[in-house]
Parts: structure tokens; sequence; C-alpha cells
């Protein structure tokens, strides 16, 4: 999440996400039966907070500000820790966005 001019209020972003999932999204997945899930969220100006994506966990897919080999993060993915709420404090440029893809669908994106 890239927001450079908003940091004062990322501790409400993080709240607000928090009671999002735990309201709405935790329980209806429950029902799904998956144990394990990667979300992509928005949160819009008006507050609001949609999904824009799910995909089971795995070491594939996308984890945006957190990496599988750091011990610690990999402890939040996997829900071994609680939630965190991360953001980008500037805007990533095209390499440093290309660095966090799956080699294959760097190749397939650098190719479009």
């Amino acid at each position: 999440m890239s927001f450079p001019n908003q940091a004062q209020h990322m501790p409400s972003y993080g709240a607000t996400i928090c009671d999002f999932l735990n309201k709405k999204v935790i329980p209806k997945m429950e029902r799904t039966h998956l144990e394990s899930y990667v979300l992509d969220l928005v949160l819009l100006e008006s507050g609001d907070v949609k999904v824009i994506e799910v995909n089971p966990l795995a070491e594939f897919a996308g984890t945006g500000l957190f990496q599988w080999h750091i011990p610690e993060d990999a402890k939040v993915l996997r829900g071994e820790k609680e939630f965190e709420f991360r953001y980008a404090k500037k805007i990533p440029n095209k390499e440093q966005i290309l660095s966090g893809i799956t080699p294959v669908f760097k190749r397939f994106i650098k190719n479009l």
C-alpha cells in the first residue's frame, strides 16, 4: 500500500481493515473450509474496504510488503503472528515493483 502523504492516518487505516477482516471476511471464509488464503484489499476514500482478489496461501502468491524468506514475515503470512499493517512510504519505481514478482510472471510482464 502506498500513501506517501497519509502517514498520520495509517493506524486508523489498519484498524479499519482489521475490523473489516474480523467482521466480514473471516466469518464468511470459515464457511468455505479454506484453511488459509491471501487477500488483496482496497481501502476506498469513503472508508469502505473491498476485496479485490482471494487466492490460496502459497509461497508463489504475491505478498506485497512481506517476504517469505524473512522468518518474522513468514510468521505473519502463516498466521503465527498477529495481523500487521504495512505501507510503502513512497511509491516504488518499476524495478522495485518487478523485484517482488515471481520470475515467470516477471518475464511475462516484461514481454507485454
